[in-house]
């Protein structure tokens, strides 16, 4: 018979076990700890909030209490979080009961920077600790992958030619900017320069907050006077091309802990003109 559960026995009622016809041994089980579930409270491009949640089983006729639950949570291999909860909660004879162990994960600690969203798709964590039943404590563990994530996809989706006149060209520039994941999106900024065949139209403006729904699109509009001088030989391409390079280049704010972080957008491509 283990050390710990000649202790268990110790915490119950002594007056039951002598009374019984079968041994201790047979008479005392351990308890059973294991980490039932993981669940998601919260999830943004900055961070998570979760819950493990441990439970444990009591397969013996009187019931036990918990004195509090440690935790040691490392994410790719580097330590989160270590610390213990107090509360103490009572199992119930041949019940269950359950420990929620919050925590809530900033990427940018974790990745070393929002922009490791844009190279990895999950990480890895292990979680382990003991849960404290008085006389003795019993482990546990549970190791898995938590999908991260994706960064919104920005693209210049139109280029609209609506007027020419002795002071220049109107150009009126369309982004889209796609959220693939299953939770709405909050952006803090949106700042970036756009280039024309080569030439900078745009250069670090500021174009404004959005919210997109999830696994949804957003569009922003920039209308824009270009001077004939800046454009030079862009200008013809212009009057005659059915479509143009065009590039953006800028950084998408992510609302997190102590202000916004930028996290650098790129993208380029042909764009159709519309006149």
């Amino acid at each position: 018979m283990s050390y710990r559960i000649v202790r268990l026995a110790l915490s119950l009622v002594v007056g039951l076990l002598l009374s019984a016809c079968v041994p201790v041994k047979d008479a005392i089980k351990e308890p059973h700890v294991v980490v039932d579930a993981v669940k998601l409270r919260d999830v943004s491009l900055s961070g998570v909030q979760l819950d493990f949640v441990v439970g444990i089983d009591n397969p013996n006729p009187l019931g036990i209490s918990v004195h509090g639950v440690s935790y040691h949570l490392v994410l790719d291999g580097k330590p989160m979080f270590d610390g213990s909860t107090r509360r103490r909660i009572r199992v119930p004879a041949n019940g269950t009961s359950h420990v929620s162990l919050p925590f809530a994960i900033d990427y940018e600690k974790a990745l070393g920077g929002l922009d490791g969203l844009r190279s990895k798709k999950t990480v890895s964590y292990e979680l382990k600790g003991k849960v404290d039943l008085g006389l003795f404590s019993l482990p546990y563990s549970k190791h898995g992958k938590m999908t991260l994530p994706r960064l919104p996809k920005v693209r210049v989706n139109r280029l609209a030619v609506k007027a020419v006149d002795l002071s220049g060209v109107r150009l009126v520039v369309g982004l889209k900017v796609a959220n693939d994941n299953d939770f709405a999106l909050k952006l803090a900024g949106l700042t970036g320069g756009i280039k024309l065949a080569g030439v900078q139209l745009v250069e670090g403006k500021s174009l404004g907050g959005m919210n997109i729904g999830a696994n949804n699109e957003g569009e922003l509009e920039l209308d824009l006077k270009v001077a004939y001088a800046k454009l030079g030989n862009v200008l013809s391409t212009l009057r005659s091309a059915r479509s143009v390079p065009l590039a953006f280049d800028g950084a998408i704010g992510v609302p997190a802990l102590g202000g916004a972080r930028k996290v650098p957008i790129r993208w380029s491509g042909n764009v159709p003109i519309s006149r």
